[in-house]
């Protein structure tokens, strides 16, 4: 005998079918009666599944005891039928009551996983990385999400389905967890031995300075996919070599090339083979062509003169080509450069060059970049006007008629409505009003055209209202060369001269971080070094965009000559044509040349009332002129020079102690001269400079040449072994900072005769081995930094002490071993360290009651 069980079942089927309308079975008496179905009200169908475990349960026994009971005379065959079937019964009504656990389960799983998962895919199209096992991770929980969502409300008449619904989340669950277990262990594994593959190629000398790399890809570009793609079907599918981006200052030209160098189409054609270059107004060939080597991880060949660069470049490219096409972005391109780009042209045919340039070439193809349509100007705007990150609140909806008026007033330029809309971000809605009535006095934005700087200029000085300081700080950027970062060290050395500032940085930056709040400056650190005592910024610069600076330029211009406060010249351009009119107010003085004869410098000495000087060099030797010594006011010397890798050398430099209110003088990339006699130097900075016996003199004690020096930082100097003898009789230093000089060797024992020296910094030197047993008599050290110096292995027991010492950096110390000494540092309250070395420091914890230990992210011994 059989029953007759519907095809939809009790405990499976399809879920999707209707239960059968057909009781012949019960009409013919083949089954016994049913239970009383219950018929839940209409609000009342969802209910939760317990409620109707009583139910199910009853139906269950309706199927089974009719036909048992009347095949009892199979007996012994029936009762072990019975028994199978039972437990199969139980086991689908278990599942079938699980089903609600594990849809919560499984719904809770990929809402945990599924941020983790798009951010890893996120940082695998960053990092260039396969992203098929993200892609793949990311479908499972897809439709894993799908499937509870099928399952969310399941219909009364369908609860005999759950056990059949349960098995199937089970499944997507079990699914997740085995690729969560298994897979991605895998993953990161691969990822830690690559990290630890490149560390070690550091360590070894091993070049990794992709220094042709187009910028980031940046996060918003609207407007720019019809241009986008035009400039993709010329590159991919023409046969013409050099194309040309052109447009106004601010247009999108370096965001649009930074685009087609990072679009897939783009780098599956070139590969690795796509070089970027900022070429500015004066372009140096022989920089270009050594910093194409130096990305490419060769030695840099020595080149006469431009002829050989084009020369050099153009084996390079060929030989770069057997490997696949080459591209070249030669980006902020002034005229000048066409005889250049034509010899690529003929030389290497294969190789692709985009050009982006405020001025057209009529000799190669180009793409002009026009403004914004109105709809994608209002869209930009909003992105920085109202921001939907949640940071600011503003009580201005995007339909509001003041968008659209703002939108509409800045023509379609990106940068105008970056600016603008920056600075409208969170203000009140009096501000939007007083924007529209100022934007309808103007009527265009670009440097060429008069009502575009006008524009600008009168939404600048909006934004810079009752901010007197912020706006002389914003005309400074302008004293430094164009395209380049500006040290944030350099900025405070001079802001705090010019506007009698304290020497502990703070009211500096302070000025540094309102700029870029102001959307005028943008802030980056190349490396956090945070203090909770010492307000360090080595690591800290700002970049601006050079319609900024140009403003910037103008406005400084403005004046009469006899009235700036600020010069700047360029000996590359026509701006000493005012040099013979006195100037008796001047407080800045900005220089850039790579070649400065006599006749130029003897008309400066008419602005003998400078209080801060800055020479931006582009040259291999720079002979310090004579009349410098007549500017008696000077306060503040910076010479940095721009000249490719190579080091400037100074002559002359002991004209300088002729200047009796010099307090500080920062050096960059320049061989150090013999120092001269400096009575009243507060502060010298040396940044990536080339050391020559120590920088002292040949027959003075350095103590002698700067007996007031409060603060010496040395940073990036590879050069430098060791520090010159008698530094340690400089009482006066507050300050001492050897960073990043991967051969300094070791601090002089003298070391402990600086009875005032506060801040210690010996950050990331890696030949560093040992701290001199002086050290103890710095009573006054309140900071020590000997974080990223692998060789040290041993504090002296001396160290401790060092009563007043507040804060300590050892990252990477590489020794678990600390002396006892170190319970004597009752003061110390901050340290940072990685975890090995905190391990250490909790047996010593009860001694050290107020210490706070902080674990480092970041664990390299060296950042360039």
């Amino acid at each position: 005998m059989g029953i007759n069980i519907p095809r939809w079942g009790l405990w499976g089927g399809d879920g999707d079918k209707n239960p059968p309308a057909d009781t012949s079975g019960r009409e013919t008496g083949k089954l016994p009666p049913a239970s009383p179905i219950p018929r839940p009200l209409e609000k009342s169908k969802d209910r939760d599944i317990t409620e109707l475990q009583s139910f199910f349960i009853t139906r269950v026994v309706d199927f089974i005891s009719y036909p048992i009971m009347a095949g009892l005379v199979e007996g012994i065959v029936a009762g072990k039928v019975f028994q199978e079937g039972t437990n199969l019964i139980i086991g689908q009504i278990s599942k079938g009551v699980d089903f609600k656990d594990t849809r919560n389960d499984l719904a809770s799983v990929v809402d945990r996983v599924m941020p983790f998962a798009e951010q890893n895919k996120l940082l695998d199209e960053k990092l260039d990385r396969p992203k098929e096992e993200a892609e793949r991770q990311i479908e499972e929980l897809k439709q894993a999400n799908e499937t509870v969502n099928k399952y969310a409300k399941v219909p009364w008449w369908k609860y005999c389905c759950l056990p059949c619904y349960q098995g199937k989340l089970h499944s997507k669950k079990e699914k997740i967890a085995r690729t969560t277990s298994l897979v991605i262990p895998y993953t990161i594994a691969r990822d830690v031995k690559e990290t630890l593959s490149t560390v070690r190629d550091i360590s070894q000398g091993k070049q990794f300075n992709r220094l042709c790399d187009a910028p980031v890809n940046p996060g918003i570009t609207v407007g720019l996919d019809i241009p986008l793609n035009q400039l993709k079907y010329w590159i991919l599918n023409r046969a013409v070599s050099v194309h040309v981006l052109t447009g106004l200052a601010g247009s999108g030209k370096t965001t649009l090339a930074t685009l087609l160098c990072w679009d897939h189409q783009v780098r599956d054609k070139f590969g690795e083979n796509i070089f970027f270059f900022a070429v500015s107004k004066t372009p140096n060939l022989v920089n270009i062509v050594q910093k194409l080597f130096r990305h490419c991880g060769l030695d840099e060949p020595r080149l006469v003169d431009s002829e050989d660069a084009v020369k050099q470049l153009t084996s390079l490219l060929k030989k770069i080509g057997e490997s696949g096409p080459v591209m070249l972005v030669l980006d902020n391109v002034f005229p000048g450069l066409e005889s250049f780009v034509e010899t690529l042209q003929v030389q290497v045919p294969d190789c692709k060059i985009l050009i982006t340039s405020r001025v057209v070439f009529p000799r190669f193809e180009t793409l002009s970049l026009g403004p914004l349509s109105n709809d994608d100007a209002v869209t930009l705007f909003c992105h920085f006007a109202i921001p939907n990150d949640g940071r600011k609140i503003t009580n201005v909806p995007r339909d509001e008629q003041y968008v659209q008026q703002i939108a509409q007033g800045c023509w379609g330029s990106p940068l105008a409505l970056q600016l603008i809309g920056g600075s409208l971000c969170g203000q009140h809605i009096t501000m939007w009003k007083k924007m529209v009535k100022l934007l309808s006095k103007g009527h265009s934005i670009v440097e060429s055209n008069n009502d575009l700087l006008n524009r600008l200029q009168n939404v600048l000085e909006d934004a810079l209202e009752d901010k007197p300081i912020i706006k002389e700080c914003f005309m400074d950027l302008g004293l430094f060369f164009e395209d380049k970062e500006i040290p944030v060290a350099a900025l405070i050395d001079m802001w705090t001269e010019l506007n009698n500032l304290d020497d502990d940085n703070i009211e500096g930056m302070s000025f540094v971080h309102e700029l870029d709040n102001l959307h005028l400056v943008n802030l980056a650190v190349s490396r956090e070094a945070a203090s909770h005592i010492d307000n360090y910024y080595n690591h800290h610069f700002v970049t601006q965009h050079d319609l900024l600076k140009e403003i910037a330029i103008h406005q400084a211009r403005q004046e009469p000559y006899e009235q700036r406060t600020r010069l700047i010249f360029d000996v590359n351009e026509n701006s000493w044509d005012q040099q013979n009119r006195q100037n008796t107010v001047v407080r800045t003085l900005s220089i850039s040349t790579d070649k400065m004869s006599a006749t130029y410098w003897s008309n400066v000495v008419k602005a003998e009332k400078v209080e801060v000087l800055i020479l931006n060099l582009h040259t291999d030797k720079f002979i310090v002129p004579e009349c410098i010594k007549k500017m008696t006011n000077l306060k503040v010397l910076i010479i940095t020079n721009y000249n490719g890798f190579h080091f400037a050398e100074l002559e002359n430099f002991e004209i300088l102690s002729c200047l009796p209110n010099l307090r500080r003088i920062r050096l960059q990339q320049v061989s150090v001269p013999s120092l001269c006699m400096l009575k009243n130097l507060r502060k010298l900075s040396l940044y990536n400079c080339k050391t020559r016996l120590d920088f002292q003199s040949d027959t003075i004690s350095i103590s002698e040449l700067l007996p007031n020096l409060e603060e010496l930082s040395v940073d990036y100097c590879k050069y430098l072994k060791s520090l010159p003898a008698g530094l340690g009789d400089i009482t006066s230093l507050k300050k001492l900072s050897i960073t990043r000089c991967i051969n300094f060797l070791a601090l002089p024992q003298e070391i402990g005769n600086l009875e005032n020296l506060k801040v210690l910094r010996l950050g990331s030197c890696a030949e560093l081995e040992q701290i001199p047993t002086s050290i103890g008599k710095l009573v006054e050290l309140h900071f020590l930094d000997i974080s990223g110096c692998p060789s040290l292995d041993t504090l002296p027991e001396e160290i401790g002490n060092l009563h007043n010492l507040k804060e300590l950096h050892m990252t990477d110390f590489s020794s678990n071993t600390l002396p006892e000494s170190i319970t004597k540092l009752k003061n110390l309250k901050h340290l940072i360290c990685d975890q090995e070395i905190a391990e250490c420091w909790e047996h010593f914890k009860p001694s050290l009651p107020n210490l706070i230990i902080e674990e480092a992210e970041i664990k390299l011994f060296i950042t360039l």
